[in-house]
């Protein structure tokens, strides 16, 4: 049995068993610093975790203690507490199949199903397979509308989060040809509302900074490049009457020149800045954050982190994915559940 502690549990699902998701576990629970601030239990599979740790990490990666329930957890650093969801017969890494994405959504489910149930403070997630999830008979865009679907949620945003920038996604994984029809006053006031509150009840930010990019180059040109910039500036003022009247000290700004704003953010001028499409937001966030980056949903009843990169079936099974973004994930899941539970 493990040792009394206040430790919040955190639930990390194991992602695609052909990517790099079971490496990465591996590798980031040596942490003790990880130990220090959680509990962290696996919903995987018993035998892909014990296949990877034989053989890409030849027994010297931590060992696994299976575990049914979660007091059964040791809490150890160097200890995988695991909860095997799937039982399937082989590793195969880079060699993605039809059964192994059935287990990748049985892991997701059973850890939302333990974040609603209040048995863990949080659930952390490693890298899917979209493809697989469909094939799976899940017809969800990923992650994080299949997680909204579980929790009932309609009002979420995506975000993604380093040290020195942060950006929310007011549009997620569409063409961008069909962005500026889905720039709506609804969407951009819904995306900086769900972000605003998320900046105080998730990330301590009593007084938060937001900037709104602009759409278009130079912000639109007063019309001359586009009028989706009116319809920006319609919900930012939407926004700002909202919180005025609640008596909130913010401030929100925008819309701003696209190719100035996530440097003024980089710089400490804004603690956010909500984004109109994926690449405006991902492509200024990775060049900083590539590997320490996390993807944060907002707006959940439910805490939810993950990495901030896909299965990398390129290095599968080698040994040498990055884990930095898994540890960085777990520990902005241990802040966000302390920030909530004040």
């Amino acid at each position: 049995m493990r040792a009394q502690s206040n430790r919040p549990i955190i639930a990390i699902t194991m992602g695609d068993p052909s990517g790099v998701g079971p490496e990465i576990i591996l590798k980031a629970l040596t942490d003790k610093e990880l130990y220090d601030i959680c509990i962290p239990v696996v919903i995987g599979d018993e035998n892909i975790i014990s296949s990877v740790r034989e053989k890409v990490f030849l027994n010297k990666a931590p060992s696994v203690n299976p575990i049914k329930e979660l007091d059964q957890a040791l809490g150890l650093p160097g200890i995988v507490d695991l909860i095997s969801v799937s039982h399937l017969k082989e590793y195969r890494p880079a060699a993605p199949y039809t059964e192994a994405g059935k287990a990748m959504v049985s892991y997701i489910k059973k850890a939302v199903q333990m974040a609603l149930n209040k048995e863990v403070s949080a659930v952390v997630t490693c890298p899917i397979n979209k493809y697989l999830m469909h094939e799976a008979g899940f017809h969800y865009d990923g992650h994080t509308p299949f997680i909204a679907h579980l929790t009932h949620s309609k009002d979420y945003v995506m975000m993604l989060a380093g040290q020195n920038l942060k950006v929310t996604l007011v549009t997620i994984h569409v063409a961008l040809k069909d962005v500026p029809n889905l720039i709506t006053e609804q969407r951009v006031y819904k995306t900086i509302c769900v972000t605003t509150e998320a900046l105080i009840k998730d990330f301590g930010i009593q007084s938060p900074r937001i900037a709104v990019s602009a759409l278009n180059p130079h912000a639109g040109e007063k019309g001359l490049y586009g009028k989706e910039e009116e319809i920006i500036l319609s919900a930012i003022k939407k926004a700002k009457a909202r919180y005025e009247k609640q008596n909130y000290n913010l401030k929100i700004d925008g819309p701003l020149p696209p190719d100035t704003v996530y440097y003024m953010a980089f710089k400490g001028k804004y603690d956010v800045v909500v984004s109109m499409y994926h690449d405006q937001g991902l492509i200024p966030l990775k060049l900083l954050h590539f590997s320490d980056a996390v993807n944060v949903t907002l707006g959940l009843p439910i805490v939810r982190t993950s990495v901030d990169h896909g299965t990398a079936y390129d290095i599968a099974g080698k040994g040498i994915a990055d884990e930095t973004s898994l540890k960085s994930a777990i520990k902005t899941a241990v802040l966000i559940s302390k920030n909530r539970s004040k």
